[in-house]
């Protein structure tokens, strides 16, 4: 994806993450729409830089919303390694790599929140945050990450044909 489509695109995700998306909850948990699409767009067979998309990404949401830098970048950056060494490792079920990796990466979002907020607030309980926020947050990070996967393959393949044999 080239910076002219991707960052328009980012911001765009961001402003609907934080406007729209965020109000539609399960228990407290909440869908994390621009970590599934950078997760889907990195899971993509041509898709290079990965990192990068989700440094912009993660900056992006730190910038439009009132949290701390560190919040959204470190775990997205996590996220994106761990895409890098699966897409080198297993390669063969994208689709179920992406229920892997919202999986994975949903939780540690949610941890990283968790410790943040156990830090600089009031520590909270962890079975209340794990069963009412934790939880809830990664059944619709699956259950979205799978549509939100099959709309960005037949982008990305839009945007970057390959020749027919």
């Amino acid at each position: 994806m080239t910076l002219t489509i991707g960052i328009p695109t980012i911001i765009f995700l961001v402003i609907l993450q934080s406007t729209i998306v965020s109000r539609l909850n399960l228990s407290f948990g909440s869908t994390d729409i621009v970590m599934l699409v950078l997760i889907a767009l990195g899971l993509q067979q041509n898709t290079k830089r990965t990192i990068l998309w989700f440094a912009i990404g993660g900056s992006m949401m730190a910038i439009f919303s009132a949290i701390p830098l560190m919040y959204p970048l470190i775990p997205y950056i996590i996220i994106s390694l761990i895409i890098d060494y699966l897409k080198k490792r297993i390669w063969k079920i994208p689709l179920l790599l992406m229920i892997l990796v919202s999986f994975v990466g949903t939780v540690i979002c949610n941890s990283m929140a968790f410790v943040i907020i156990s830090i600089t607030r009031v520590p909270l309980p962890i079975t209340e945050s794990i069963n009412s926020v934790i939880l809830p947050s990664v059944a619709l990070n699956i259950v979205l990450g799978i549509p939100i996967f099959l709309l960005v393959r037949d982008w990305s393949k839009w945007l970057n044909p390959r020749d027919e044999e």
